[in-house]
This record gives structure tokens, sequence and C-alpha cells, in this order.
């Protein structure tokens, strides 16, 4: 959506002019932020060196050695690369944060390709973080939550995020 607005002034009854114009403005604005909703940006990255639950000795479904990162290299795609080596890092989700509330998401997206998340994809597995895991920078709630076939191109789930101050 573009917004252009036009100033034009009389050389009497400037400042009404000039008023109309804020007005306008202000009302433009109003209508843009209404039909917007909640801002939501992103954060950062998470990765994990593997699939697993905590409460398994890092097996099954699940998060296993969680971390998350504000700076991790990112390819031309805005996929996370080993920052020596630039090849891809497939235990990895895009973290988005409302700033209003410091509630957000971690986004996974399954990727076919690999074995165990094609597993996840075909069965429509449930995904599991056995206990809330505390970062410096935020939490990562526990939880059971459900694959959503409507993340990415093949599925995958929306976990809940809550950034710390």
């Amino acid at each position: 959506m573009s917004i252009s607005l036009s100033v034009v002034l009389f050389s009497c009854e400037s400042d009404e002019a000039i008023q109309n114009v804020d007005n306008q403005e202000t009302n433009i604005v109003s209508e843009i932020n209404a039909k917007s909703g909640p801002v939501k940006f992103k954060v950062y990255f998470a990765t994990w060196d593997e699939w697993g639950r905590s409460s398994k000795d890092c097996k099954g479904w699940g998060l296993c050695n969680y971390t998350s990162c504000w700076f991790c290299c990112i390819d031309e795609n805005e996929d996370i690369v080993d920052c020596n080596t630039s090849q891809s890092v497939d235990n990895s989700g895009t973290i988005t944060i409302n700033p209003i509330t410091n509630l957000g998401h971690l986004v996974i997206e399954l990727n076919p390709s690999v074995t165990i998340q094609n597993d996840a994809i075909v069965n429509q597995k449930t995904f599991y973080i056995d206990n809330d895991i505390i970062t410096t920078d935020a939490i990562v709630h526990k939880g059971d939550y459900s694959f959503d076939s409507s993340i990415g191109l093949f599925g995958g789930y929306s976990i809940d995020v809550t950034q710390l101050k």
C-alpha cells in the first residue's frame, strides 16, 4: 500500500489548510494501523543439535540442546548456515516477537528431504517440549505442539516464546 500526501498552502487561511493536511495524515496513519493489526518482526533465530526430547535423553520427537542466536550466519535465502563452512543448518527456526507484548513464536518449517522431518510430516507428529527452555533472551514454553500444515511448504510447528526484557 502506498500513500501520497499533497500539501497545498494558501496565502490566506494557511493555518487552516495546514491543520486540514495534519488531520488527513493522522486519519490515514490510524486507518493503516487499524488494518495491519499488531506489528510483528523477526528478532532472531534458533538452532538445536538434534531432534529429541530432553526427558528421553534426546530420543523421540522434540527439541534437544536448544540455543538461540541474534547474530547467526544467514545466506541469501535467509537460511541459517554454519559460519565456517556456509553449509545449511537443518535444525533451525525463526523467532518472531510482538514488540508490544513480548510474546511470539518459534516457527519450525519441516524439510521432507531429512528423514526424521519427513516422518513428522507424513505422520503429522506432535512436537514435544518437556520443560521450559530459558535462555538469557527468551523462554521457549513447554508443551505438546500439533503439526501445522500451513507452515512453510511442507508443514511445521509454531512454538510459544516469551522474550525476556
